[in-house]
C-alpha cells in the first residue's frame, strides 16, 4: 500500500502545478490581449490614413474631370463660334446648351462613379481589417511547460507512490 505521506506529496505537486499552469496562461492570456488591443488600434489608424489617403485621390480625379469638362465646353464653345454652326446661344435652333449640358451630365455621372469607387474601397479595407482582427483574436492560452512538468511530477508520484515509499522506508 502506498504511503500517505508521497500519496500527499504527489497531490500537493499537482495541485501546485495547476496553480502555476492556471497564473502562467492568465498572464499569457492578457498579454496577447494587450498585443491584439494595440493592433486594433494600429489598424485604426491605418484605416483613417487609407481613407483620408482615398479621399484625396478621389478628390484630385473630380478636379481633373471637372478642367476637362471645362476644357470640352469651351472646345465645343469655340469650334461652333468659329464653323457658325447652332447659333447664337439661347436661340432657336441652338445647340451650344445641349453639348453642354451633355458635358455636364458626364461629369456628374463620372463623379458619381468616383464616388462609389471610394466608397467601395473603404468597405473593402473596412472588411479586411475585421478579417484581421477576426484571425488575430487572442485564444485561451494553454498551459506552461514548467507548470505541465510539474504536473506530470504529480502524475508520476501518484501512479509509483509504493515503489516511492519503499524506496525511502
Amino acid at each position: 500500500m502506498a504511503d500517505p505521506i508521497t500519496i500527499g506529496i504527489g497531490i500537493a505537486l499537482s495541485a501546485v502545478s495547476q496553480k502555476i499552469q492556471a497564473s502562467a496562461a492568465k498572464k499569457r492570456e492578457k498579454a496577447s490581449q494587450a498585443r491584439f488591443d494595440e493592433a486594433g488600434r494600429k489598424d485604426d489608424e491605418r484605416i483613417k490614413v487609407e481613407k483620408r489617403r482615398q479621399d484625396v485621390i478621389a478628390s484630385r480625379q473630380k478636379r481633373a474631370a471637372a478642367a476637362d469638362a471645362r476644357r470640352k465646353l469651351a472646345s465645343s464653345e469655340q469650334l461652333a463660334v468659329t464653323q457658325g454652326a447652332g447659333g447664337a446661344i439661347g436661340s432657336t435652333g441652338s445647340t451650344l446648351p445641349g453639348v453642354g449640358g451633355n458635358i455636364t451630365s458626364q461629369l456628374n455621372a463620372n463623379n458619381q462613379f468616383t464616388n462609389q469607387v471610394t466608397n467601395l474601397t473603404g468597405q473593402v479595407t473596412q472588411l479586411q481589417s475585421e478579417t484581421t482582427r477576426i484571425a488575430n483574436r487572442p485564444l485561451p492560452s494553454g498551459t506552461s511547460a514548467f507548470g505541465s512538468a510539474l504536473g506530470s511530477a504529480g502524475g508520476f508520484v501518484l501512479k509509483n507512490s509504493a515503489a516511492i515509499s519503499k524506496a525511502f522506508s
